[in-house]
This record gives C-alpha cells, sequence and structure tokens, in this order.
C-alpha cells in the first residue's frame, strides 16, 4: 500500500475520533477495491489492512459535502 500521512477522522455527533490512514472502499460484485478519494456508494475505512482488519468502517456514504466532509446512512464525518 502506498504512504500516506495519517489523518483523523471525526464523528460529528459524538466527537469520537480514529486516527490512522484514510481510505475508502467500494464494494461490489467483482471484489472490494480502495480509493484515496471519496463518493457516494463507497464507505470510509481507517487504516485498511489485507484480510478485512481496520480500525473503523464507516456505513456507506450518502452526501459528499467537500473532499474533507461526509455524511452516511448513520453519521456525519469530517477528515483532519
Amino acid at each position: 500500500m502506498e504512504n500516506q500521512a495519517n489523518e483523523i477522522l471525526t464523528r460529528q455527533e459524538d466527537q469520537k475520533s480514529f486516527n490512522g490512514i484514510i481510505k475508502f472502499i467500494e464494494f461490489n460484485s467483482k471484489g472490494n477495491k480502495l480509493y484515496t478519494d471519496i463518493k457516494k456508494g463507497r464507505s470510509c475505512v481507517v487504516n485498511p489492512q489485507a484480510g478485512f482488519l481496520y480500525t473503523w468502517l464507516t456505513t456507506e456514504i450518502t452526501e459528499v459535502i467537500s473532499n474533507k466532509e461526509f455524511k452516511t446512512k448513520n453519521s456525519h464525518y469530517k477528515i483532519e
């Protein structure tokens, strides 16, 4: 996996934070693929590793507010 600086993902409702490498995952019938950009329909994953290991995984992104802020089915997140 490429080198990427640690960032902080913060859930706005309760200010719970997750520190690490942030990627976005797309689940589909052809498999799962990681991306560096936010897109509706993907989920955000903190510290993704092989074998579905991670620190945090959000539900599906339903709204992209900016390249550092988005909403999921359940929550509102910001990346710092």
